[in-house]
């Protein structure tokens, strides 16, 4: 497996290629240092990437899905876990740009207890393509999220979510029983 590091607009994206599929990507981060440590779990020496114009374009579409942007994500050579995680990452794909679903809500979805939801969710190998971001506690206080509350908190912002401190609204809430 390659591990990618691809810098575009100043932020940093990590990419893992796998026999010519795309395995996970990052977030943007603001430093190669938060990248390298980001990437840890997945083992191996990170690359610096220039030169492939289909990663390049892949990396632009993460920054935009970071961003707010709307993004046409043609059918990407991806490679998608199996399992429950699969599944998992099917069901996000659910939750609409400027909503967001409890945990309790994805558990019913997935036929397991909301903790364990939120344990599969910091296993997404592609947040912002699958909005794992989307996912707040039943109360609307934000979760947790593996490159911050912060992070998450911005990102849901920039789809149009809005916040009383660190809460969401009711009213983004795509089921308010769950």
């Amino acid at each position: 497996m390659k591990k990618l590091a691809v810098k575009v607009n100043g932020l940093w994206i990590g990419i893992g290629l796998e026999e010519g599929h795309i395995s996970w990507n990052t977030i943007p981060l603001r430093s190669l240092h938060s990248l390298i440590r980001h990437t840890l779990k997945y083992g191996g020496e990170l690359e610096l990437h220039t030169n492939n114009d289909y990663i390049k374009r892949y990396a632009l579409k993460i920054l935009n899905l970071y961003y707010g942007v709307n993004v046409e994500m043609e059918e990407e050579n991806l490679l998608i876990p199996g399992g429950i995680l699969g599944e998992t990452l099917e069901v996000l794909k659910r939750i609409p740009k400027g909503r967001v679903a409890s945990y309790g809500w994805l558990g019913l979805n997935i036929g397991v207890n909301p903790r364990l939801a939120g344990k599969l969710l910091g296993k997404n190998p592609f947040p912002l393509l699958y909005p794992c971001h989307r996912v707040v506690r039943k109360d609307g206080s934000i979760g947790g999220y593996s490159y911050g509350i912060k992070a998450k908190k911005e990102i849901l912002e920039r789809e149009g979510v809005r916040f009383k401190g660190l809460k969401v609204y009711r009213e983004y809430f795509i089921n308010l029983n769950l």
